[in-house]
């Protein structure tokens, strides 16, 4: 994700669903985040996932269809990254 204007950066919901998208690098811009939909991109690394921990309001992430969900326990994995 590419730097956004300062105006966009308080948005609270993004749909990144379908967009190829492998690194989550630059997701942090967004602090008001509260919900993110990054389904079926391909995100492969779950350590990719820990930029997120500085969206401080983020309650909701669904990860699903990407090749990092198929690891053995990442569920798990990213909800000890983002305890919020």
């Amino acid at each position: 994700v590419d730097p956004v204007p300062v105006p966009y950066r308080n948005a609270q919901r993004l749909l990144l669903s379908n967009n190829l998208l492998s690194s989550l690098a630059s997701l942090q811009q967004f602090a008001r985040l509260r919900v993110l939909s990054l389904s079926h991109n391909m995100v492969s690394d779950l350590r990719e996932v820990m930029v997120l921990a500085e969206c401080k309001e983020l309650h909701s992430v669904n990860l699903s269809g990407n090749p990092c969900m198929d690891i053995p326990s990442a569920r798990f994995h990213v909800i000890a990254l983002l305890p919020q």
